[in-house]
């Protein structure tokens, strides 16, 4: 079960980070462009969850997991992504200490985070990739979704004339 828990945190976690890693593109877009602070404080607010969930992460599945078997240069050579993922720059540099005027320096830094971001959805997709193959997760799930497409094509076939409520397909989903 304490397996399982971890696939559902890392996939959740994966997600999240995807839309952070969109977030950013747009916020370094909207930078150059102008963008309002509002915006910009939101996107903050954001990565600020998403670190607190990074450090969830790092400290209830690769600290207590790994108990530092080895030596600390290794264990922070290989992962070196939570440790930078770990601090919400974008909420430091713009929620704390309002750095509008400095924008190259903060595009360098969100830049930073951003690979990071995505050296750590690396390590996060490695285990949810593998996780549906090993349960054979992947053929119930085609099959929920053959099912779904099938039984509301049939049902959009039956209703269409009949029922006023499903005049299109995606009613009848």
């Amino acid at each position: 079960m304490k397996r399982h828990f971890q696939v559902i945190f890392e996939a959740l976690l994966t997600v999240l980070i995807i839309v952070d890693l969109l977030l950013m593109g747009l916020m370094i877009a909207g930078l150059t462009v102008g963008i309002k602070s509002g915006t910009v404080y939101n996107i903050g607010n954001y990565d600020l969850v998403i670190a607190l969930l990074i450090l969830i992460d790092f400290i209830v599945f690769r600290i207590r997991m790994d108990k530092l078997n080895r030596n600390i240069g290794s264990f922070i050579r290989d992962n070196w992504a939570y440790i930078v993922s770990i601090i919400p720059l974008s909420f430091i540099c713009f929620n704390i200490f309002h750095f509008f005027s400095f924008v190259y320096i903060i595009v360098l830094i969100i830049i930073l985070r951003f690979y990071a971001l995505y050296k750590l959805l690396q390590i996060t997709g490695r285990e949810v990739h593998k996780y549906p193959s090993k349960t054979k997760l992947d053929y119930a799930t085609f099959v929920l979704l053959l099912v779904l497409v099938f039984g509301s094509f049939l049902f959009f076939l039956v209703e269409n004339g009949v029922n006023p409520e499903v005049p299109t397909y995606e009613s009848a989903m």
